[in-house]
């Protein structure tokens, strides 16, 4: 083979490998037009699921995700009352919170892709799920039948509703992330009362 064939070839495989990585965006977490459910799915508790892959999403699993909310929702005044916090039934009645439900692992666009998706999330180890205060959306794993689905779907909603209703803001602490670690364990007994 001529060296010029061999330059040439290996010109159009450097570009077509460089072409192929152009195609995936880097910290985009927000699902992209393609990944959103045609029909959002608008829970009676104010969650709306606006992506949910790599999974069935059938009358069960539906069901599912609709009960752990209403039993979130329905223990977050009395839990909050207990740490000294009060919420008002408008409060409540205003939540609102998007969901990505994803598989939980790192290929792109999954729930553990922090090379792409979750580039700037501030930690890389494999998780079940993240909440972004800032996007004010949480990204959970999508499996309802995984045995820390229904832990994990209560958890993450009480940090939406903490985060929601303002409670967040008034957590003692000197820093965001004091609240934070406070806020996380608060979430953990929470779900421990809900029996998870």
């Amino acid at each position: 083979m001529n060296k010029s064939l061999l330059f040439g070839l290996a010109v159009i495989l450097l570009s077509s490998m460089a072409m192929g990585r152009s195609n995936r965006i880097t910290g985009h977490i927000k699902p992209l037009p393609r990944e959103q459910l045609s029909q959002p799915i608008r829970l009676s508790c104010g969650v709306v699921i606006e992506e949910w892959r790599g999974y069935s999403i059938d009358a069960a699993a539906r069901g599912k995700v609709e009960r752990l909310c209403n039993e979130t929702l329905a223990l977050f005044p009395k839990f909050l009352a207990e740490k000294g916090y009060s919420i008002s039934e408008d409060e409540l009645d205003t939540f609102y919170f998007q969901y990505s439900l994803l598989p939980d692992n790192t290929r792109y666009r999954s729930l553990n892709d922090t090379r792409y998706r979750f580039y700037d999330r501030p930690f890389r180890n494999p998780i079940w799920a993240y909440t972004s205060h800032t996007d004010e959306w949480v990204f959970m794993i999508g499996n309802s039948q995984h045995p820390e689905f229904s832990d994990t779907f209560v958890h993450e909603t009480y940090h939406a509703l903490t985060w929601n209703t303002g409670i967040f803001k008034q957590l003692p602490g000197r820093n965001y992330k004091e609240k934070r670690a406070l806020d996380e364990q608060m979430a953990q007994e929470f779900a421990r009362r809900l029996g998870y």
